[in-house]
């Protein structure tokens, strides 16, 4: 397989070097001609709110569409609010001064206006008109000077066209109302679905506005810090441009196409694009640079980066891949739609770095070479003797006589070892001012010139390695492999998992620990929540979204209007009054049976509803009569067979008291339904039932979820390494790197540790429930991805003779400075997130960045060495290698 990799990656090289100037133009051109396509994405995204098929919000909602022919209107509010502090000086309310119907017939005017005559405006003024004075009374405060238009779509879906439509209709109202030196006016604004899809949509434009500005400058500080070359950090910028382009454009056809994009997946796709094109790109960079110090030639050294770091990212890539793939199967399209921007941003940075970088380093050799050289890697004839402190006898006091006299023998072992020749280094090695038939003369054979030039390649590879390695990480090496430490880190990983996974502070993956709130998936200045926050000052918090019952009768085909099932459906409304809405106090019912509020409760008799059924409307008809007309009207089906009820609880919608209530009803009606002489049976619809279902639905998937990525990952890493072992161990790891992450979560945002100590951070209702389930298979492949890496350089030392402790020792030494700067650029590319004005994005971000920090500066620096070490000669069953000469 090394030697099938060695071939694969000359031949490509080669292709690349045959014409690399014009493959790079051609390259560039494809990208550009994305551009257009990858400037609309951020327009073709949407905030996305599923339904699991066959809940029973879906079984409702079909239910509803067989005896109604249509699914309950959807509504938005417009709230209008006049000032209330002119106490002394008191200007007309917004009824006696006009406002009110002028704002009325402008809503109206505007809508048909635009095409949208099927969306409907209630409002106090319309029903004032119709003579129903007790249902326009509801859409008014007390004193006059709040009221709310009710903007309700039937058959008209939620998307941003209504959504926009909506915006640009109070941009206008506040124009012409409230943006004057005279308005009365204090406030106009709408909520609802659709205008909170342009808010998700908007902020997702100002999200990245706002992080890449700060996450790029930072990362490309932290890369010239390994690399020490803006030469070759150019290329870094070119993959990071080329990838955008292209991984938005291929977003935005796949929208184009019908796929929904979420809101979520600009923001997240840029931070992996970030991170991994940032990640990629160094680890071409300075293998690049590590080849040419040993005296590869330009090409020579091009092919072996692309080998060695190629493989590794190839690896590490696909394996995030598989996690990304992971995430659909939950089952919905929310989840669907960000696995779809997260791999699509993988494959690209995986595309563009293997194939720019290469391109550009052929296609300008003279312009990179200035750049190639570090000072920490330029060598000296002696470097290779050197092996530090330790090795010296220094600074051991720290560690004891016993680690100090166990890390000196090592030290020894590492001066006299000998590499294995690695063919494929055969021919790119320059051999020091020694021409080919001086070495065959010194040796009188090819065979001996090939073992000269075998010594000579392993020389200046240990040179070059050991004069790339910095004293803390030839020490840290050793410290992280001795005895003493592998058996602390066991007993760290033990406990960790079993307090993260146990009491208190666990967090389960099978059951939400958190909130279901659809205001964690908006920007916290969104127009709708703001709005909300208004209603409820002079409305039900609930108005936005009340709960509705249909009721069928169980006999098939049999009228509602009979006694016994307008008594049934009379006494299960009378219930929810008394039971669940505290006598009215905390919400009101709308039916034609049974309507309450705080102020007043009316029962209505079949006897009343078959008058008003028979009943011809006149000028001397009574308004109660009149209004039980129009609402059996609007609440009946045209055969008589279904009734609806609109039951509002004075909770916010989705809010965590509203899901409760809502599971309450939910079992009342489920003892309703199971009765074996119940005359009706009762349907729930409604936003808090949806997000209950789509609850259900998820964490239903979990355990296929785990099962799937897991086992995948393991096979994945078993696989590309050809060992058992180390998929073994990578399941120690990950269990570590998952249990630290979602305790650490769990504590902050639902127990608020850290607000215990002052810093205004979580504390919140807990986590949105979606959040540790769609993080968990990517936060699995960030705990493997520098795994790989380490292991990648452990096992390639391996191959070339080293003993297992010293490949293992020498691997974290050559790596570390180089995957702690790539965890640095990783965790500020997640972290960037966290400047969202959306608080699930946050918590993803949260989440992601802890990941990486996790794996950087702890697994990859502790656990994996200790381990790994611990397992000795273990790691590769079945997998052997032979020990050097």
């Amino acid at each position: 397989m090394s030697k099938l990799c060695g071939v694969l990656a000359r031949q490509y090289v080669d292709f690349l070097s045959g014409a690399p100037r014009l493959i790079l133009l051609l390259a560039i051109t494809v990208c550009g001609l994305c551009i257009p396509s990858a400037s609309r994405f951020l327009s073709s995204t949407q905030n996305v709110y599923s339904e699991i098929a066959g809940s029973r919000s879906a079984v409702a909602r079909e239910k509803m569409k067989e005896y109604f022919g249509h699914l309950p209107p959807e509504s938005d509010l417009i709230l209008v609010q006049q000032q209330r502090e002119e106490a002394f000086a008191p200007s007309p309310n917004l009824v006696s001064s006009g406002l009110l119907v002028e704002i009325s017939t402008m809503t109206q005017d505007f809508l048909q206006s635009r095409g949208f005559s099927d969306i409907e405006v209630d409002s106090y003024p319309v029903f004032q008109e119709q003579g129903f004075p007790h249902i326009a009374s509801q859409l008014v405060s007390e004193d006059l000077r709040s009221a709310l238009l009710v903007l309700r779509r039937i058959g008209v879906p939620i998307n941003k066209t209504v959504g926009a439509l909506e915006s640009d209709l109070i941009l206008e109202l506040r124009r012409r109302y409230l943006d004057v030196s005279d308005s009365s006016l204090a406030y106009i604004g709408v909520a609802g679905i659709a205008p909170f899809v342009v808010d998700g949509s908007r902020s997702a434009a100002k999200d990245l506005a706002r992080s890449n500005p700060i996450c790029i400058p930072l990362c490309f500080m932290v890369l010239a810090f390994v690399v020490q070359s803006w030469r070759l950090m150019l290329i870094t910028l070119l993959c990071m441009i080329c990838a955008n382009t292209v991984c938005f454009a291929c977003l935005s056809w796949m929208a184009d196409s019908g796929v929904v994009m979420s809101t979520s997946v600009p923001i997240m796709g840029e931070s992996c694009l970030m991170a991994l094109t940032f990640d990629y790109s160094l680890f071409l960079l300075v293998r690049f640079q590590e080849e040419i110090a040993i005296g590869m030639t330009h090409q020579g050294a091009v092919t072996a980066s692309v080998r060695r770091s190629g493989h590794v990212i190839l690896a590490s890539g696909f394996t995030l891949c598989y996690c990304a793939m992971a995430v659909q199967q939950l089952p919905l399209q929310e989840s669907f739609s960000l696995s779809i921007g997260i791999l699509a941003a993988i494959l690209c940075a995986m595309a563009v770095n293997l194939f720019i970088t290469p391109t550009v380093l052929l296609a300008f050799p003279d312009f990179v070479a200035s750049g190639t050289e570090r000072a920490d890697v330029v060598i000296h004839e002696n470097d290779y003797e050197k092996c530090g402190p330790i090795a010296n006898g220094k600074d051991h006091g720290l560690l004891g006589s016993g680690i100090y006299a166990w890390n000196r023998a090592a030290a020894v072992r590492h001066q006299s070892r000998a590499f294995s020749y690695d063919s494929s280094d055969e021919g790119e090695i320059s051999s020091s001012g020694s021409s080919e038939d001086d070495l065959e003369a010194g040796f009188g054979s090819k065979q001996s010139s090939r073992k000269l030039r075998q010594m000579e390649v392993q020389k200046r590879r240990s040179q070059a390695a050991q004069r790339n390695i910095s004293d803390f990480w030839r020490w840290w090496s050793r410290l992280c492999t001795s005895r003493p430490c592998s058996v602390l880190v066991l007993l760290l990983v033990i406990v960790v998992s079993v307090l993260a996974f146990t009491g208190p502070t666990a967090i389960h993956l099978d059951r939400s620990q958190g909130t279901m709130d659809f205001a964690m998936l908006g920007p916290e200045d969104s127009q709708t929540l703001e709005t909300l926050n208004r209603v409820g000052k002079d409305f039900s918090e609930g108005i936005m979204g009340p709960t509705t019952l249909m009721f069928v009768a169980s006999s098939p085909g049999a009228s509602i209007l009979q006694p016994a099932v307008w008594d049934s459906m009379t006494s299960m409304l009378k219930f929810i009054h008394d039971s669940m809405l505290s006598n009215g106090a905390l919400g009101s019912i709308g039916s034609p049976m049974y309507l309450s509020s705080p102020e007043k409760m009316v029962e209505v008799k079949v006897d009343q509803a078959l008058m008003a059924e028979r009943t011809s409307p006149g000028p001397t008809t009574p308004t109660q009569l009149k209004e039980l007309k129009y609402t059996m009207g609007q609440m009946l089906n045209a055969q008589r067979t279904a009734a609806l009820a609109l039951v509002t609880p004075n909770l916010r919608l989705t809010s965590p008291e509203a899901t409760k209530w809502t599971r309450e009803l939910q079992s009342a009606i489920n003892v309703q339904n199971a009765r074996a002489d119940t005359p009706v049976h009762i349907y729930m619809v409604s936003q808090n039932m949806q997000m209950l279902d789509v609850e259900e639905g998820v964490f239903g998937r979990v355990p296929n979820l785990i099962i799937f990525s897991l086992v995948g990952c393991l096979v994945m890493i078993g696989l590309i390494f050809k060992s058992v072992m180390i998929a073994v161990r990578g399941l120690v790891t990950i269990v570590f790197t998952l249990a630290v992450v979602y305790m650490a979560a769990h504590g902050i945002f639902q127990f608020g540790w850290l607000r215990a100590i002052g810093i205004p951070v979580g504390g919140t209702e807990g986590l949105f429930f979606m959040v540790p389930v769609t993080t968990f298979t990517i936060v699995l492949g960030l705990a493997l991805d520098y795994d790989i890496f380490l292991l990648g350089r452990m096992t390639e030392l391996r191959e070339r003779g080293l003993p297992t402790l010293d490949a293992v020792a020498d691997g974290v030494a050559q790596t570390g400075h180089v995957i702690t700067c790539a965890g640095l650029m990783m965790a500020i590319a997640f972290g960037g997130m966290l400047l969202s004005d959306v608080p699930g994005m946050r918590q993803l971000s949260f989440i992601f960045t802890l990941g990486v920090l996790i794996d950087t500066f702890v697994v990859r620096t502790i656990v994996t060495p200790a381990l790994t070490a611990a397992l000795g000669e273990a790691n590769w069953w079945p997998r052997q290698f032979k020990d050097s000469e």
